[in-house]
């Protein structure tokens, strides 16, 4: 990056480690996220977003835990993105129970879930033949006034 004259602070390194994720290549941004701290940038609540994101595209459910856990300490702000994530790498890892307690956790810190954690917890809670609760998310889905979409009908009928 600082041989084609790009800084090389904590925006650069997030932006790079998205691209790389959205390509495809999550080797590629986890040797970015290396690059970071071997660069001495702190990490912002984006880049801790994007390091769950690529942890849980890649199984590595376990690591994306610990990045919340390093994120308490660090930058002390979680949003729905960095629930939503997390959720997410539970649900892509068959780790239903842990997808809603993460889903508790989000709703204990006072952030509230949008469709995208929505799906991901019905999803999460369908693969693991959990049908009366994926039926009670939707439900609180519902009465927070949260719009419903296809990816959440379709979990729901895989429910069942």
């Amino acid at each position: 990056m600082a041989a084609r004259g790009v800084p090389r602070n904590v925006h650069t390194f997030s932006a790079l480690m998205n691209v790389c994720i959205k390509a495809g290549q999550h080797q590629a941004a986890l040797d970015v996220w290396r690059e970071l701290q071997e660069a001495g940038c702190r990490p912002n609540v984006v880049t801790f977003n994007t390091l769950i994101d690529v942890y849980g595209k890649t199984g590595q459910w376990a690591e994306a835990l610990k990045v919340l856990a390093r994120m308490k300490e660090e930058v002390r702000h979680r949003t729905v993105i960095t629930y939503s994530a997390l959720i997410s790498a539970c649900e892509r890892n068959g780790q239903w129970e842990l997808a809603l307690q993460m889903f508790g956790q989000m709703l204990r810190e006072g952030c509230n879930p949008n469709i995208i954690t929505y799906n991901s917890l019905i999803t999460a809670l369908a693969a693991g033949a959990q049908w009366e609760r994926a039926a009670d998310v939707f439900a609180k889905l519902q009465r927070q006034g949260c719009e419903p979409d296809v990816v959440t009908y379709t979990a729901l009928i895989n429910a069942y």
